[in-house]
């Protein structure tokens, strides 16, 4: 990748985080790869404070990470 870019927004009802870039994007065969519990890992740890976490490639190229909390 050649470019990342971290958009934080803090909100009334909510923290998002998302951290995107331009380069050759995510296999989505290693996401579920035997014995590869990393993504997954994050997923699980999002939800059990009530998060969620979403891994996906760009149209443009790339990949994102978003992370959106709920604020209580």
């Amino acid at each position: 990748a050649s470019q990342i870019v971290v958009t934080v927004l803090f909100g009334n009802e909510a923290l998002s985080v998302s951290i995107c870039d331009d380069g050759i994007g995510f296999n989505d065969s290693r996401k579920k790869k035997l014995g590869h519990f990393g993504m997954l890992g994050m997923e699980e740890r999002a939800n059990r404070i009530q998060g969620k976490l979403v891994i996906s490639n760009r149209e443009s190229g790339g990949a994102c990470v978003e992370l959106s909390l709920p604020l209580e």
